[in-house]
């Protein structure tokens, strides 16, 4: 089931008592939250999050685990929050839940919608998003603008580590 179609359909035909139950949601920071439950799929091929209000998914958030230089990223490839929860964050704190349960970095998609470019500030808010080029794996900017200006470019959380040997301080 597409991202798309769950907004037509509220819960798009998804057996809701099949969804794996990801645990309690880690948002200790932010209690309005709270009341909803948080579930993770896989479909398609892809990781699915949901938010769900009762029977209705308010809230998706789907990628796919990317590694480069021996680092995983979850790339987003579709976001959806329900019209009448646009505007309270939804999406940002799926993000959230996802780096803290599973530990990954964030990754864009390499082609963003004006909402994506939006939802990217809003992470490099929190998270100081760089601009790695998925070619080489190098970060070329901290602009995340620039990430916009090249089809193998794509915004992440944290890149790779420096090659290079760490003295501790004596």
């Amino acid at each position: 089931m597409l991202i798309k179609e769950i907004e037509m359909s509220h819960t798009g035909g998804i057996d809701l008592t099949k969804l794996a139950r990801e645990g309690e949601i880690p948002f200790g920071f932010n209690n309005e939250i709270d009341g909803y439950s948080f579930f993770k799929n896989t479909q398609d091929g892809l990781q699915v999050y949901y938010l769900i209000d009762g029977d209705n998914i308010i809230a998706a958030l789907a990628g796919n685990v990317v590694t480069i230089h021996s680092m995983d990223y979850f790339q987003t490839k579709g976001v959806y929050v329900s019209s009448s929860h646009r505007g309270a964050q939804l999406a940002l704190k799926i993000y959230h839940a996802i780096k803290l349960i599973n530990k990954y970095r964030l990754m864009s998609d390499t082609m963003q919608t004006r909402a994506g470019i939006k939802l990217w500030s809003a992470i490099n808010k929190k998270y100081s998003a760089k601009v790695m080029d998925l070619r080489t794996g190098k970060t070329v900017s901290d602009k995340i603008h620039d990430a916009y200006t090249n089809a193998n470019y794509v915004l992440v959380t944290e890149t790779s580590p420096r090659p290079g040997i760490i003295i501790p301080p004596l």
